[in-house]
């Protein structure tokens, strides 16, 4: 009977490590995503060196923005995790960041050194898409439109189309561009800020958090007034899915070189 009774306990007893289930799955690693990625720097041949260059704090903000390797340096400053102000260290101009009732950046006042609003960088939205861009500039005590960037975008939130329209102000005539961004592949977007940046001697606006492009396009069209070109990049990335080099052939369509082939390159490094 203390046999029988001894073998049911045992037949009873569960293991342990059995009783408490499968073992826990460790947590999944978080995907890399231009939020978690410190871009150092961004260098492009036959430009100033390097074209971009950034400094964070601890929170993994930008704190610096360095352009054109010191034509312009901004300090960075935040108030309540949004981007305040962006300062010149040499010659005091500074950008002043207003929000929406949603926290996203809508006015960006251009602020002389002694207060006076040169220019405003007004940013309309569709949920956190950013769709249009205008900046007016202070002429004659008068604020005056002189550029508007439209973008139209993929089911996947890449950037399809950016139109920049400029408007004729004083002697500097109008003129309207279109550029077709397409075959991105899966990998990871660092510089999708330079969209915004395209004028050589104009502020570089930052804007945490808007997206433009997830991805890396493959193929850009450029079209409109001027030159048309297109361009065909190849990417090599490191082990991160993050692109270290942007290698790219580009050919005109139009105008005295048309059919001649040129390089675009542009060389990624990290924190």
């Amino acid at each position: 009977m203390l046999l029988l009774m001894s073998g049911i306990l045992f037949s009873c007893k569960k293991d342990p490590i059995e009783s408490s289930g499968p073992p826990p799955v460790p947590p999944a690693v978080p995907p890399v995503t231009s939020a978690s990625v410190l871009l150092k720097e961004i260098v492009i041949p036959h430009l100033p060196s390097p074209f971009h260059a950034f400094e964070y704090n601890s929170a993994g903000q930008v704190i610096v923005s360095n352009y054109a390797s010191g034509l312009i340096v901004n300090d960075v400053s935040y108030v309540n995790g949004r981007i305040n102000t962006m300062v010149n260290r040499f010659d005091n101009q500074q950008l002043q960041y207003f929000y929406d009732n949603d926290g996203r950046a809508n006015l960006i006042m251009y602020i002389d050194p002694v207060g006076n609003v040169r220019k405003k960088v007004r940013l309309t939205y569709d949920g956190r898409q950013l769709i249009k861009l205008e900046r007016e500039t202070n002429l004659l005590a008068e604020f005056i439109l002189e550029k508007r960037m439209t973008f139209s975008y993929y089911a996947d939130g890449n950037v399809k189309e950016v139109t920049d329209q400029r408007f004729a102000v004083g002697a500097v005539p109008g003129s309207r561009t279109v550029e077709l961004y397409e075959e991105y592949d899966d990998k990871v977007n660092v510089d999708d800020f330079t969209l915004l940046h395209n004028e050589f001697f104009d502020q570089v606006i930052l804007l945490p958090g808007v997206r433009l492009q997830k991805s890396n396009y493959r193929k850009l069209t450029h079209t409109g007034d001027g030159v048309h070109y297109r361009i065909n990049y190849v990417y090599a990335y490191n082990d991160r899915n993050l692109p270290t080099e942007k290698n790219g052939v580009g050919i005109w369509l139009n105008g005295a070189d048309e059919g001649r082939t040129f390089e675009s390159n542009y060389f990624y490094s990290y924190y």
